[in-house]
């Protein structure tokens, strides 16, 4: 079975997004040392590990790619519709708190009760696909992915540091002025040395 680039693209996009989930949740067994080596490549050695795909970091074969993409359309319909019920019990509690009639506790706690149940089909939709892509995977590229995951971490924290960075230099630096002249003279008018007559 051919992949074509586009194919190619698309199924990268949903691997990633179907990964993010773990960035939250993902939890280190063992932290990395922060200069330790990427692991060993595949395929173009020279390609810097910035540019590489996911998939290319993981070094999938074209069957795991195929199983992976048939992983996702099989939950396909069920989380679009799982996002549908997300987005109507979000709706619906904002209704019940901001709408035209007075808010009623007892409404408010159901549609809050439904957004909840909304968000973990979400959730349990989410780990579905994930556990079924980590059996997909083998211990190398399982530990090929938390050492993605850890460089991704790093690179937000330095994105949020940079950021930080930026905002201070464009702070204006304020420094008070010191008051050198005595009470009761004016700022522009020069002392009068102790001691000296006036001609």
């Amino acid at each position: 079975m051919k992949i074509t680039p586009n194919k190619l693209a698309g199924f990268t996009a949903s691997f990633a997004f179907a990964f993010l989930f773990l960035l939250c949740s993902f939890v280190p067994v063992k932290a990395q040392n922060e200069n330790a080596p990427a692991p060993p490549p595949c395929g173009d050695a020279n390609k810097p590990f910035q540019q590489r795909t996911l998939d290319e970091i993981l070094c999938l074969t074209p069957e795991q790619r195929i199983q992976i993409r048939q992983i996702n359309e099989s939950l396909k319909d069920q989380v679009q519709a799982a996002r549908r019920r997300l987005q109507f019990a979000k709706r619906a509690l904002d209704e019940a708190i901001y709408g035209d009639n007075p808010a009623d506790d007892a409404t408010v706690e159901q549609r809050a009760k439904e957004l909840g149940e909304a968000q973990g089909e979400i959730a349990r939709l989410q780990a579905t696909r994930e556990l079924k892509m980590r059996r997909v995977l083998t211990q190398e590229q399982i530990r090929r992915f938390r050492f993605w995951l850890e460089w991704k971490a790093r690179q937000e924290r330095n994105k949020l540091l940079r950021q930080q960075n930026e905002q201070n230099k464009q702070r204006p630096n304020i420094i008070p002025q010191r008051n050198n002249f005595k009470q009761g003279q004016k700022r522009n008018e020069r002392p009068i040395k102790q001691g000296v007559k006036k001609p």
